[in-house]
């Protein structure tokens, strides 16, 4: 993820994304903000488990052998 933060003189922001060159959001206040990141790292982490759990044990290594386990 590559997200710039443009500001304005209200104190406003909004977040661009170098990834698909356009603005992601519209202007929000700091609290909108906040919620707009969270919000998005918790889908991540969502996502995350989902990939988690249905690819255990692949990409983990044996304690005893150190060899990853495919």
């Amino acid at each position: 993820m590559a997200w710039l933060l443009k500001t304005n003189k209200k104190g406003q922001y909004k977040f661009f994304s170098t990834v698909v060159d356009r603005y992601l959001t519209d202007w929000m206040d700091r609290e909108e903000a906040i919620r707009y990141i969270i919000d998005d790292r918790f889908h991540k982490c969502l996502d995350d488990l989902d990939h988690e759990r249905e690819n255990f044990p692949k990409g983990w290594t044996d304690k005893d052998t150190r060899k990853l386990i495919k």
